[in-house]
């Protein structure tokens, strides 16, 4: 019998940029999620060196013994949102070891950006099918009121950090689906979950903090530059804290959850 061999497509430069954006995505998803442990990523150079016999045709290596995620993606657990975040920078992964991942580039995917307006992103069919999901996920149902009426999918936060994110990069707990009315509502009110993360710079010391982020809350004047305290994936002997620290009330990530939207 003929072995049948899949041929990844040949990385370009947009396709390499998607992943270093993902990259950052995984490594905010896991911090927010308690997923960290001892996780940690390695550059594929560095693991073909290792001489280890798997995934040595990956654009990416990511280490999760210690972490939670082994646990889900090894034994059980709702392994979902974690599949859709890749999905959505146009990335799949595979386990080598139980301790181990590799991401591969979909077969079919376009990873250049668009420059396009925003509500005209809006029409990708990337988004619509992001937005289809969060309304099937919630029983068609306003997660808010739980009517039984036309839903949008609103946003509960926007980042940008090296490069903004498109409307369809970004976990499902960080939608809802509301009903036209409530959505108004949200707008209305600006909840602190709309605060929009202006721009980041990842530090990696045992003395600083690991993020700064400059914050411009939706009612603001001026931007507020504050820091968090993370965990930074980017070195597996970081020693950072493995949790975010709030140290200003600009944000709360605690009372995002309380509101359903983190």
């Amino acid at each position: 019998m003929k072995e049948f061999t899949f041929e990844h497509p040949a990385p370009t430069p947009e396709m390499l940029e998607n992943l270093g954006r993902m990259r950052e995505a995984v490594e905010e998803y896991m911090i927010k999620e308690g997923l960290v442990g001892d996780a940690s990523f390695c550059e594929i150079s560095k693991w073909v060196a290792r001489g280890e016999p798997f995934l040595n045709d990956a654009l990416l290596i990511l280490l999760i013994d210690g972490s939670p995620l082994h646990t889900i993606l090894n034994y059980g657990g709702d392994q979902d949102e974690f599949d859709d975040l890749i999905a959505s920078f146009g990335f799949y992964y595979e386990l080598g070891f139980a301790w181990c991942l590799g991401f591969y580039p979909l077969p079919v995917y376009d990873y250049r950006r668009s420059n396009q307006t925003y509500s005209t992103k809006l029409r990708d069919p990337r988004w619509n099918a992001k937005a289809d999901l969060v309304k099937r996920r919630a029983n068609y149902a306003c997660q808010d009121c739980g009517a039984d009426a036309p839903l949008d999918t609103h946003h509960c936060y926007y980042m940008s950090l090296r490069s903004a994110r498109e409307p369809s990069e970004y976990p499902l707990r960080a939608f809802r689906a509301l009903c036209r009315s409530c959505h108004g509502e949200r707008e209305r009110r600006r909840l602190p979950s709309s605060i929009w993360i202006g721009s980041s710079s990842v530090i990696c010391s045992r003395r600083r903090p690991a993020i700064s982020l400059r914050l411009r809350p939706p009612d603001a004047k001026a931007t507020i530059r504050i820091a968090l305290s993370r965990t930074s994936l980017l070195s597996p002997r970081s020693q950072v804290a493995r949790s975010f620290i709030n140290t200003s009330s600009v944000i709360d990530f605690a009372l995002l959850r309380r509101r359903g939207c983190a």
